[in-house]
C-alpha cells in the first residue's frame, strides 16, 4: 500500500509539472538552437550561465568577458477549429467554431559571464522561458 501511495504521488508530481510545457521555450541561445538543447552538460560559452552555472569555473576563457545577446522570431499560423470543446468551468461540451490569427513573437535573450579571480566566475542571464500564447475568437476553446 505504501509503494502504491508513493508511486501515485510521483505520477501526480510529473503531471503537475508538465501542464505548462506547451508554452515553454527551451532554446535560449544560438548554441541550444543548433543542438536542439542537447548540450546542457557541455555548455562552454556565455549561455553556460543559464544552462549549467556549475560549468562557469571550468570555462577555458578564464580572463575574458563572454557575452551573447540575440532574439528569436517565432511565427504561429492561423488555426480554425470546428467541433465540440469542453468548457472547463461548467465541465460540459459545447459546439465551437473558433479561429485564431497569425501571431508573431520576437523573444530576446542575454547571457554574460564575468571573471572575478582564479576559478570563480559571475554569470548573468536574462531570458524569456515562457512567452507564447494563442488567442481564440470563441470563449470555449480559450486556454
Amino acid at each position: 500500500m505504501r509503494k502504491l501511495f508513493f508511486a501515485g504521488l510521483g505520477v501526480l508530481g510529473i503531471t503537475f509539472s508538465s501542464f505548462g510545457a506547451a508554452y515553454k521555450i527551451p532554446e535560449q541561445s544560438n548554441n541550444s538552437m543548433g543542438t536542439a538543447a542537447a548540450y546542457f552538460s557541455g555548455a562552454d560559452s556565455a549561455d553556460a550561465a543559464y544552462y549549467n552555472p556549475a560549468n562557469l569555473g571550468f570555462l577555458d576563457k578564464k580572463e575574458k568577458v563572454l557575452v551573447e545577446i540575440g532574439s528569436r522570431y517565432i511565427y504561429l499560423p492561423r488555426i480554425k477549429f470546428e467541433g465540440k470543446a469542453l468548457d472547463p468551468v461548467t465541465h460540459s461540451f459545447g459546439i465551437s467554431d473558433a479561429k485564431t490569427k497569425r501571431e508573431y513573437f520576437a523573444i530576446p535573450y542575454f547571457h554574460m559571464v564575468l571573471p572575478t579571480n582564479s576559478d570563480v566566475r559571475f554569470g548573468f542571464s536574462l531570458t524569456t522561458p515562457a512567452g507564447l500564447s494563442k488567442r481564440w475568437s470563441a470563449k470555449i476553446p480559450r486556454s
